[in-house]
């Protein structure tokens, strides 16, 4: 549990930063894939069993998928 309030602040974080670049989108969804699974831990609504594993793991990889590829695309480091 512990790790996932870790990475859902250091998604916030990480999205902070982005947003100040002009990265509008990728911070949006930085923010929600960090702090989504926090907040439904945090809030009660989900556990870290098996499925609330995978809808916290699962928002953050598809995130760091996301920004990736949009690094990639760009051809720069954020």
């Amino acid at each position: 549990e512990l790790g996932v309030i870790a990475t859902g602040i250091a998604y916030a974080l990480w999205s902070l930063a982005l947003w100040r670049r002009g990265w509008r989108a990728t911070a949006a969804g930085g923010a929600l894939a960090g702090i989504g699974p926090a907040a439904l831990l945090l809030g009660g609504a989900m556990a870290m069993d098996l499925h609330g594993a995978l809808v916290a793991y699962g928002a953050n990889a598809l995130w760091a998928a996301w920004l990736g590829a949009m690094l990639w695309r760009a051809g720069r480091t954020a």
